[in-house]
């Protein structure tokens, strides 16, 4: 099939769903089954220019709380430098929701140091890097969203974010802490 019919059929295909299937058999017609049988390259998840954040590490917990009209919620990841970091933040503010949070706070362990974020919330990253020297948690960041809601909470928002990091640790799937959340009396 030759680009001129490709361009001339694809563009009177009808606006609906079945127009995308349309399409997709078109290309694929076009460009035969080199598509299909394509090899994957073999070679790390690094060489390919991915990082755990961008590979679906990211666990989020959205509407967990609410005070005084201030909505918040936790996301959390691996993370093993601050290379990491920013790719693990950049992909939660890809979403709008989050993008456009009035505060997005985080902390991390790393085995090169402690990394922290208050992004206008002062504090509120040294608090959750405190939870996580508590739970032992080392290679993993956590972050706080915090949409205003119209009313100062004062020191209360500390115990929010407290509130959500707790929420996170004990809802998270994967995590290896350096203590037990749960110990058995």
């Amino acid at each position: 099939m030759s680009v001129r019919r490709l361009r001339r059929t694809a563009s009177v295909s009808p606006p609906r769903a079945g127009a995308v299937l349309h399409w997709i058999a078109l290309v694929q017609a076009f460009a035969g089954n080199a598509i299909q049988h394509a090899p994957l390259p073999r070679c790390s998840a690094r060489q390919a220019g991915y990082t755990r954040a961008e590979r679906g590490g990211m666990q989020q917990f959205t509407g967990i709380l609410t005070d005084r009209g201030s909505k918040y919620a936790v996301s959390g990841g691996p993370v093993t430098s601050r290379d990491d970091i920013k790719v693990f933040l950049a992909q939660l503010t890809r979403h709008k929701k989050f993008a456009r949070a009035t505060h997005n706070t985080w902390a991390a362990r790393l085995k090169d140091g402690p990394a922290k974020g208050d992004d206008g919330e002062a504090g509120a990253g040294m608090v959750i890097l405190r939870m996580l020297e508590r739970e032992g948690l080392e290679g993993h960041i956590i972050v706080v969203t915090r949409w205003y809601g119209g009313v100062k909470l004062g020191g209360d928002r500390f115990r929010r974010v407290q509130d959500a990091v707790d929420y996170y640790l004990s809802h998270a799937k994967g995590l290896e802490t350096g203590k037990s959340r749960h110990a058995e009396t």
